[in-house]
């Protein structure tokens, strides 16, 4: 089966991965630029080596929907970009979050989007539609000339993350630029004052450590059971992705030809997506329906065993609350992401500047604890991946007329060294935090004070319930019964059984809902030879 026909699950992947994630008009044409030099088109075939310098002469628009954390750090890029290319007139332009996607969109149908945008990859399935992106292949397998590795250029980045957001026709049409991250963050001075040494790597050591906090005085976990707060459910979604991790091959039964899988290398379900009616078959075979699976078992029981660490009022408890507890060092440890880094350092800051330095701490992030086969006899391929996905990257119009210079001023862009030196550059307007996402640019150096968090994956993963959502298959009605239940077993109206049941039905319902919703892209007769 090629690629061009695994769609089947593509719009709910892109919606859950939206979901985790919370960030002009005018022409291309620049009157002023030289005549005979009109830039690059989509047709243009790729330079192996960077334009000579000085010769680009006309003016790129670049657009973000980060100012406020990437704008500083672009400047200074578009800078840095003068010494090659002192000719070339760069702007940078800023717009909203909300809508960005939908008035970018509507600009490239009117032709007068900006040159170069930063987009999130759930994005591009609107830009996509619009026919606005340039495919960037050709480019990619080139080596890029402002790198000094030697390898092509898609090489420069942290696998799997380039392949893994190629479109349904295997084109690469979004570069990687930064990676989210969920993981455990700590404050440090707690940790020392319970005797933790070093942060917890396994489900174990996590166990104990929250142990010793308790003994400290700290409540190891604050958390609430709303939608306000997906603590719990990022904790149970990645020990089910790691448990469900070896029954891959037998759920992913429509693949492209020749494909290979082998968990331990992330690259191995490049291009896959399981469609609806594969997951609709693999529910009726029993393999993921949570009533029948000893492995959604398993990771329930182990959740569970948060209870003594978890807060008594975790279920009248709000979200809101979660960064006052921390900051406040009633609690110790929170699940939380890069996004939120930034925030944490301004507080902290802020509370040094009211003069309050006694509850000033500080703090660390490391990958969430991982479990292990003491934990799990199912886990037999691999461990926890860290909760990572790429955040955003940059796209090309198809229809800018200045390609050649967007391609040229990219791949300067996403150089090591280049990006190296942005990460260098601290925010002073937001209390010189620096930047917290990680790069998606393999081998950057970062500077001392960042937190440097592993965003890589370690085991090839097709995620059953999307990434970063709770484990449900639409997020409408499977959603809300979700949080329902799941308020229901933490509150021990439902038992694990009762619990297991109503997510099975609800699992069951939502799956038939999408195959009804993508029947243009269900195949019956798959299905009806499956389950006979």
């Amino acid at each position: 089966m090629g690629i061009k026909q695994r769609m089947g699950s593509m719009l709910i992947s892109i919606g859950l991965v939206s979901g985790l994630l919370t960030g002009c008009t005018g022409s291309s044409n620049d009157p002023s630029g030289n005549p005979g030099n009109t830039g690059g088109t989509a047709t243009d075939s790729a330079s192996n080596e960077s334009a000579t310098k000085g010769a680009l002469k006309r003016t790129l628009r670049v657009v973000t929907f980060m100012e406020e954390d990437w704008g500083d750090q672009l400047r200074v890029a578009i800078e840095n970009y003068k010494a090659v290319q002192p000719n070339a007139k760069i702007e940078l332009e800023s717009m909203p979050y909300q809508n960005y996607a939908e008035a970018i969109k509507a600009q490239m149908v009117g032709g007068i989007s900006a040159d170069l945008i930063q987009a999130e990859p759930a994005m591009t399935s609107a830009f996509e539609s619009a026919d606005g992106m340039l495919a960037l292949d050709e480019y990619l397998d080139q080596p890029n000339p402002y790198s000094n590795t030697g390898k092509s250029w898609k090489e420069d980045f942290i696998a799997p993350f380039l392949d893994s957001s190629r479109n349904a026709a295997g084109q690469a049409k979004i570069v990687p630029w930064s990676l989210v991250w969920v993981g455990l963050v700590y404050n440090k001075d707690a940790y020392a004052k319970a005797g933790i040494a070093e942060p917890p790597a396994t489900w174990n050591d996590f166990l104990t450590a929250n142990e010793k906090l308790k003994t400290a005085g700290y409540q190891p976990f604050y958390t609430a059971i709303k939608n306000n707060d997906a603590q719990t459910w990022w904790m149970f979604q990645t020990m089910l992705n790691a448990l469900f991790r070896p029954k891959t091959e037998q759920i992913n039964l429509r693949h492209a030809e020749g494909w290979k899988y082998a968990y331990d290398d992330p690259n191995s379900t490049n291009g896959e997506i399981l469609t609806v009616d594969e997951l609709y078959v693999a529910f009726k075979k029993g393999l993921i329906d949570p009533a029948k699976a000893p492995e959604y078992r398993k990771a329930l029981e182990l959740m569970l065993q948060m209870e003594p660490h978890f807060n008594d009022n975790l279920l009248t408890a709000d979200g809101s609350e979660i960064d006052p507890k921390f900051l406040s060092q009633t609690t110790a440890q929170k699940y939380t992401g890069t996004f939120g880094f930034g925030s944490l350092d301004s507080e902290l800051a802020k509370l040094e500047q009211e003069g309050k330095s006694d509850n000033v701490f500080k703090w660390d992030a490391v990958n969430f604890p991982s479990i292990t086969s003491d934990n799990a006899a199912e886990l037999t391929a691999g461990g926890l991946n860290p909760l990572s996905g790429l955040r955003n990257g940059w796209v090309v119009s198809g229809k800018s007329e200045q390609s050649e210079l967007a391609i040229d001023f990219l791949r300067f862009l996403t150089a090591a060294d280049q990006v190296s030196k942005l990460y260098e550059v601290k925010r002073e307007k937001r209390d010189n935090s620096l930047q917290p996402d990680a790069s998606a640019v393999a081998d950057v150096k970062y500077a001392g004070e960042a937190k440097k968090v592993d965003a890589a994956l370690k085991y090839a993963e097709l995620p059953i319930y999307g990434f970063g959502s709770p484990p449900v298959f639409d997020t409408g009605k499977d959603f809300e019964e979700f949080l329902s239940q799941w308020q229901g077993l933490w509150s021990k109206k439902l038992t694990i059984d009762e619990f297991l049941k109503k997510r099975s039905d609800s699992n069951l319902a939502a799956l038939e809902r999408n195959m009804k919703q993508f029947a243009d892209q269900v195949d019956q007769a798959f299905i009806d030879s499956e389950l006979n």
